[in-house]
């Protein structure tokens, strides 16, 4: 898990305006237990990608579990 953290960074990097990197992003912090920060993953997917039902379900799915 840890390694999928640093290939999303590195992923990121070379392309900060994909949604679907940023929502893939969000899915590696939560399998490593990070929710607060795969929440915010999750926010800046669905600002790239507005209307993605993917990224807009998992939103809510976490609001609940986010300060």
């Amino acid at each position: 898990p840890t390694y999928a953290l640093v290939e999303s960074e590195w992923a990121l990097k070379e392309h900060p305006d994909n949604w679907a990197l940023q929502a893939m992003d969000g899915e590696v912090k939560l399998a490593n237990g990070m929710v607060q920060e795969a929440f915010i993953s999750f926010t800046h997917a669905s600002e790239k990608g507005p209307g993605e039902k993917w990224v807009s379900e998992r939103l809510a799915e976490l609001k609940s579990q986010v300060p």
